[in-house]
């Protein structure tokens, strides 16, 4: 699958969301689509009992905990099946560092990297690097997690949650939604994320099951307290930038796009 300049900033955003949990903090966003498109017959939605707000409770407590570190690294494989187009199909590994304001994301030979001096995104297929200005980096997390749980448990999802061998695993259900189907989010004994499942429904066609998107993200390894120093660093890119950039020597080749 080639990156194109498009759908790589969107791969490589929704990796770093789903993998720190914060795609089901972003459902709520997704669900502006639902207030747009429902009839105005209103369907009554039961909202969840209090026992399942308290799992949803923890699913965000988790999900927030990356909030107050700005220093760590992650490391896992993403797949994505589209039934819809088996030729939007993805398997890929995947690397994350930040420290601070400063951040680098892999996905498979596809970079981008996030710095206090430029942002810039190489397309290894395409021989395209494509460099802007500096980007303020929003935190998708944001939003209280009483709030949260208060409008996702409006929402008519089934939650459930299950503990084997130290993992535990909380899901959220409801095949008639129109943006998430079904989402899952399992962390082990520390508390630290290792899996997160989502199946999304198509936009188009949101009641056709066999145009749904499976996503699976895997974290392989996670260490708090720790960037790649040297993948945050400007020269690592560019010789000089400013008016008129110049990449580093294995970039040469590369057609530098600024936009």
């Amino acid at each position: 699958m080639i990156i194109n300049k498009n759908n790589f900033k969107v791969l490589a955003t929704l990796l770093v969301l789903i993998t720190t949990a914060a795609a089901v903090a972003g459902i709520p966003a997704l669900l502006q689509r639902r207030e747009e498109k429902k009839e105005t017959s209103q369907m009554v939605i039961p909202e969840n009992n209090s026992k399942e707000q308290t799992i949803l409770k923890e699913l965000y407590t988790v999900s927030h905990q990356l909030d107050s570190m700005s220093v760590y690294t992650i490391q896992g494989s993403i797949r994505v099946k589209d039934l819809k187009d088996s030729l939007n199909n993805m398997e890929s590994n995947y690397l994350y560092t930040r420290s601070g304001n400063n951040m680098y994301y892999r996905l498979g030979k596809d970079e981008m990297v996030s710095l206090n001096t430029f942002y810039l995104s190489i397309s290894h297929d395409t021989k395209e690097i494509f460099l802007s200005a500096p980007k303020q980096v929003e935190n998708p997390m944001a939003i209280p997690i009483d709030a949260e749980v208060n409008r996702m448990s409006k929402e008519g999802f089934k939650i459930t949650r299950s503990s084997v061998n130290g993992f535990v695993t909380i899901t959220m259900s409801n095949p008639s939604h129109i943006s998430m189907r079904d989402y899952s989010l399992t962390y082990d004994s520390t508390g630290w994320i290792v899996k997160t499942e989502m199946r999304m429904p198509d936009e188009m066609y949101p009641g056709d099951f066999n145009k749904d998107k499976l996503i699976t993200i895997q974290v392989q390894k996670f260490e708090p307290s720790k960037a790649i120093s040297e993948l945050l660093r400007p020269e690592h890119y560019l010789l000089q930038y400013g008016e008129v950039p110049i990449p580093v020597a294995s970039l040469k080749d590369y057609e530098l796009i600024n936009h």
